[in-house]
């Protein structure tokens, strides 16, 4: 997913209760996915509410960005 970054469509407590209601809602209802993500926010790991299980820096045109990558546990 490419939510909003908070530079320019949203304010950024706005961006800020995103991110945190999409990590609560992940892993209430869909914690057997691997979640992607791409976001110029430095802190979304802290506000999602978990560490990424990896984490590249990017750039979307200008932005620097970072994809998380949350991948799901395996099943046995």
């Amino acid at each position: 997913m490419n939510p909003p970054y908070g530079t320019r469509l949203e304010d950024e407590r706005a961006v800020q209760k995103i991110y945190s209601q999409l990590g609560t809602r992940v892993r209430e209802a869909y914690d057997d996915w691997s979640v992607y993500v791409l976001t110029a926010n430095e802190q979304f790991e802290l506000l999602y509410g978990a560490d990424a299980t990896k984490k590249r820096k990017l750039y979307n045109g200008n932005i620097k960005t970072d994809y998380y990558q949350y991948w799901a546990k395996r099943k046995r």
